[in-house]
Formats: C-alpha cells, structure tokens, sequence
C-alpha cells in the first residue's frame, strides 16, 4: 500500500515593511495619485521656469494690452499687456517658495521647541506651553499686518514672519508625542546606559514624531500659501513687478469687467494647489494613523 503523499507547502506569505505598508495605504486612493502628479508637475515648472516661460515677466507690450488667448499668448496678456501664463509661472515660483519656506523654518521651530517640552517637563515644559497659548491667543493676520508694515514686506521678512506665526501646531503635536514616548523602555535603557539626554531626545525619541511632522507640515503649507495670497493681495506680501498669485490677484481686480480671465487663472492656481496639499496631508495623516 502506498503512502498517502502529503500536500505540497504553502509558501511563505512574504512580510511588508510599515514603510512599504505606509507607502501602499497612501497611494493607493486616485485622488492622491491626481494631486501627487498636480503639485509635481507645478514644483517642476516653478524650478524650471525661466527654461519654460515663453517670456520674461517683465516685458511690457502696451501695444497689446488686455489681449485675448492667442497662439503668440496662450492665456492672453495682463494691463500692461505681459504674457499671462508667464507671471503665473514665476509667480508660483514665489507663492511655493514661501510656503515650503515659511514651513521648513516653523517645523523646525515647532518640532524643537515641542520636543524641549515634552522630554524635559518641569518648568520648561510650563514656560513653553504657555508661550504657546499666548500665540495662540493673537489674531495673527493682523499681527502679520501689523509687522510686515512696521519691517517691510520683502521676501525674507515675508517667510520669516509666516514662519514665527505658525509653529504652534507642529508643537503641540511633537509635544504630545514626546510625552508619550519618553517613559518607554528605550528610553530608559539608553538613559541607564549614560547616553546625554539630548541625544536620546534628537536621536532616537523624536525620529518617532517624523510621520505626524510631515503630515502637519503638508497641511501647513496650503496654509502658508493661503497666506502669502491674502498678503500679497492687500500689497503686505510680495511687491509687483514680481509676480505672485496673490498680487496677480490684486491687479486683476480694476479689470474684472473688461478681463474676467485675469481673476480667474491666479484664483483657480491658489485653489488647485491648496487641495493638493490638503489632499495629500489628510492621505498621509490616514496612512500614518496606527489605528487603521
């Protein structure tokens, strides 16, 4: 009699890493995917835009002025008869340069001065909370207002003021999360092992916050865009010539009726790339999200 054969092995279901995990919860919602390839496409043409335009944004031609879409002017000109496609691309180049600016710096800001409280407690952790109330509890587009017209509103100032009024989120969230790491038996051990506490905060605690740092940034940059717009369209942010949407925006307006078109492709870029950020921001807030 023969031996019943046995059935062969299943093989081995193969393991996916949490980064790998991440990435496919993250990508795999078409909206995401759309408003990836929205903001690439835009961040492409800004670094690339004096390879792409099809004009400086300072050429005047007060011989067409006003001028429809054309094939020498796809998008028509402005009232100073500039090409309008051209400032729309130099102008993103500003707006997106200030928001990833003005949001590099308060991250930096916010994640360190966050992580201070959270690990080291007391009294520090008391006079930074408090610090963060007090911000928290000032009208801050006035406050912009306010010091941009007392220091200027160049570029510098513009990010550096942005920048000052918007860490507080990115701080009370590295805070929590440090709160509750720094109990944990990693920590105890490296802390029984000598290691300076510094090193354990910046080297091994708050690399655990990244994830909820790179979510609350991307959701600040839309914010930061948001404004740097409103700024520049009360002419607090950048000054013309230089083109940004914002001021764009503001110098449509006298020409509504004769142009509605000069309102319409700033606003519509303020718009889109605003949804991409938050798009992609709340994809990663969900992917990052232990619960799910």
């Amino acid at each position: 009699m023969s031996a019943t054969a046995s059935p062969p092995a299943k093989p081995a279901r193969k393991s996916i890493s949490p980064l790998a995990r991440t990435w496919r919860s993250f990508w795999r919602r078409p909206a995401t995917q759309i408003a990836s390839v929205v903001l690439g496409l835009m961040v492409f043409v800004s670094i690339f835009a004096p390879w792409i335009a099809p004009y400086s944004p300072a050429t005047i031609d007060m011989f067409n002025m006003l001028a429809p879409p054309s094939p020498q002017h796809w998008l028509g000109t402005d009232e100073n008869g500039r090409d309008i496609l051209t400032r729309l691309i130099y102008g993103g180049r500003v707006s997106l340069s200030v928001g990833l600016a003005s949001v590099a710096a308060a991250v930096v800001i916010g994640a360190t001065l966050g992580a201070l409280a959270g690990f080291l407690g007391g009294w520090v952790d008391s006079l930074i909370s408090r610090i963060i109330d007090g911000m928290l509890s000032i009208p801050l587009f006035f406050f912009l207002l306010t010091t941009l017209a007392l220091f200027g509103s160049s570029l510098p100032n513009l990010i550096l003021v942005i920048a000052l009024t918007t860490w507080m989120p990115v701080a009370r969230i590295v805070r929590g999360e440090i709160t509750a790491n720094r109990e944990l038996q990693y920590v105890e051990a490296a802390a029984a092992l000598g290691v300076p506490k510094m090193k354990i905060l910046f080297r091994h605690v708050l690399p655990q916050s990244t994830p909820s740092i790179i979510v609350a940034a991307t959701l600040g940059i839309a914010e930061a865009i948001i404004v740097e717009s409103a700024l520049s369209y009360l002419g607090f942010g950048v000054r013309p010539p230089t083109p940004s949407w914002g001021n764009m925006l503001a110098e449509a307006r006298g020409y509504i009726f004769q142009n509605p078109l000069l309102t319409v492709y700033p606003g519509a870029l303020i718009f889109i790339s605003v949804l991409a950020f938050n798009t992609i921001g709340d994809a990663m807030r969900d992917a990052t999200d232990p619960r799910k």
